[in-house]
């Protein structure tokens, strides 16, 4: 009887373990190491404006064409204040602190309104990763690019023209940009691991106990 009752709680012990596992086996979301990534201060705090004099801007809905992407602003990339035709970019940049060799990933969400000459490029860290120009009309659009940080900050830089009117505000529009490290994600042990060999090694020695009392039985 003392050892039926024993075995009945491992049993039960195993598969409270079990259930424990399975809520806590849900990752964790990845940290964003973009500070102000969808421009919720309603301006550039953490970013740097440089280049081509320039009227980008951080703004809401319905100020011109767009609305944000998350969240209730975005960055107007209008850059109308250089020669209007011209090609001279204007940068919207932050450094990150990053870990030499680990792998990243660089999120951003990009609209356009069609109007050209426009252009828009993301560099990190010195490395031109992209380069568009003459972006057609497009809601916003997920663009994602993966890195391997070579020192202990990287550069992210956005250089943006669209300089194709005098009346045109609309631009480009920059919105929920974030970098996660994809490797210190990865490296984060599952808690099923521990959880599940506890749960295999307790029904294990149930189910032998459960055979041999079967045997003896009959």
């Amino acid at each position: 009887m003392l050892k039926s009752k024993f075995g009945s709680l491992i049993c039960a012990t195993s598969l409270g373990l079990l259930g424990a596992v399975a809520v806590n086996s849900a990752p964790a979301a990845a940290q964003n190491l973009v500070q102000n990534g969808s421009f919720e201060t309603g301006d550039y705090t953490g970013w740097t404006i440089s280049g081509a004099t320039n009227d980008d801007i951080v703004t809401t809905s319905g100020t011109f064409v767009y609305n944000p992407e998350d969240g209730n602003y975005y960055a107007n990339l209008a850059n109308l204040y250089t020669s209007v035709g011209g090609t001279a970019f204007s940068y919207v940049s932050q450094t990150i602190s990053t870990n030499i060799d680990d792998s990243y990933q660089l999120t951003y969400y990009l609209a356009s309104d069609g109007e050209t000459p426009s252009g828009f490029e993301t560099i990190v860290g010195g490395t031109t990763l992209s380069d568009l120009t003459n972006i057609a009309d497009q809601p916003y659009t997920e663009y994602t690019f993966d890195f391997t940080a070579t020192s202990t900050t990287t550069e992210i830089d956005f250089g943006s023209y669209d300089t194709s009117s005098t009346t045109s505000f609309n631009g480009l529009a920059l919105d929920n940009v974030s970098v996660v490290d994809t490797t210190a994600a990865s490296s984060v042990p599952e808690p099923l691991t521990t959880g599940g060999t506890l749960v295999a090694v307790g029904m294990g020695w149930w189910m032998r106990r459960k055979r041999g009392s079967f045997s003896k039985g009959n």
